[in-house]
């Protein structure tokens, strides 16, 4: 059993869940409390992206070796996913060329995704990635606006891609 662990950057809710806010994008979680009465995880069903979440209600079901929970959502907001292509040729470093010569490695590491000017995203990724990954997250979105995706890769080239989102009220 870890130790238990209460980050005090994390806003908890009474029924041992908690939400981390960094700008208008939060992350939702379980406390230590719960993921140790639970046990270990044999299911989880998200909820559905477009959905909304109330604060104080239960917006999905955990269910482990021990028992089938709620999960009850800290606060009130949309849930979206963002999906996004990467498009790089990702090369290992693993095979060799028609001529038995190594080809470098050539792999995307760093993924960023920003919202207007705020990163809501970002991730760190390793040669076991496919060539062209797609990478997912889920946000809440305050409204309308622009995302930015970048991706950087081993010689340092950066590639930038932008899409704009509407949101129907």
């Amino acid at each position: 059993m870890a130790d238990a662990s209460y980050p005090s950057d994390l806003l908890y809710h009474p029924e041992h869940d908690w939400a981390r806010i960094d700008g208008d994008v939060a992350t939702f979680g379980v406390t230590w409390f719960a993921q140790d009465a639970l046990g270990e995880v044999v299911f989880f069903d998200p909820p559905e992206i477009g959905g909304t979440v109330t604060a104080g209600e239960a917006y999905t079901e955990v269910e482990s070796v021990k028992a089938v929970s709620d999960v009850v959502a800290p606060l009130t907001g949309e849930i979206i996913e963002v999906k996004t292509l990467v498009t790089h040729v990702m090369e290992t470093g693993n095979r060799k060329d028609k001529d038995g010569n190594p080809i470098p490695r050539m792999i995307v590491h760093t993924f960023v995704a920003k919202f207007g000017e705020a990163e809501v995203f970002r991730g760190e990724l390793g040669s076991g990635v496919s060539a062209n990954p797609y990478i997912s997250f889920q946000m809440r979105v305050p409204g309308p606006g622009t995302f930015e995706f970048s991706w950087t890769d081993d010689s340092g080239a950066t590639t930038v891609e932008t899409t704009s989102l509407n949101v129907m009220g």
